[in-house]
């Protein structure tokens, strides 16, 4: 997607639309739409890299190591977002960004943790346990898909139909 604004391109994921969904006529970027909102500017950019996180979970699952999802946000872009879980210097997100996120999401109750091999029983078998640290919960997929993934949430009084 494009802004007609100041021509930047944006995912279409990022802004809360999936595959399937019909895009508005018109799209603005949270920069040009929110100017004169900067706290909600920056609300809207943190919800950016919530949706990209929540995208690659929901599509691939749960990694047994939160540098996959690091490296994977790497592999797609590197969007500069200013938030708690970015830094805005270099636009890396770190390991302890996916960590925050990934609590953030537990605590909501979209995620749940997998109980698997004791860490204690790990070592006795000197096996690794190869289970990802979450699963979505059973309600939790569809529900966030509702909540996150609609493109006017938390802006709906910015948009126009």
């Amino acid at each position: 997607m494009q802004c007609k604004f100041c021509g930047q391109r944006q995912h279409r994921k990022c802004y809360g639309y999936l595959d399937n969904d019909a895009l508005l006529d018109t799209h603005i970027c949270y920069t040009c739409l929110l100017i004169a909102e900067p706290s909600l500017c920056v609300e809207m950019k943190n919800l950016c890299l919530l949706r990209q996180v929540i995208w690659i979970i929901a599509t691939e699952g749960y990694p047994l190591a939160e540098r996959n999802i690091v490296h994977r946000l790497g592999e797609k872009s590197r969007p500069i977002l200013y938030s708690q879980y970015f830094d805005t210097i270099s636009g890396d997100c770190y390991v302890k960004d996916i960590k925050a996120i990934s609590e953030r999401l537990l605590s909501e109750k979209y995620l749940r943790k997998i109980h698997g091999i004791s860490k204690k029983k790990a070592k006795k078998c000197e096996k690794r346990p190869q289970l990802p640290p979450y699963e979505f919960t059973t309600e939790g997929k569809a529900r966030l898909y509702r909540e996150y993934f609609n493109p006017t949430f938390k802006i709906e009084n910015y948009v126009c139909y």
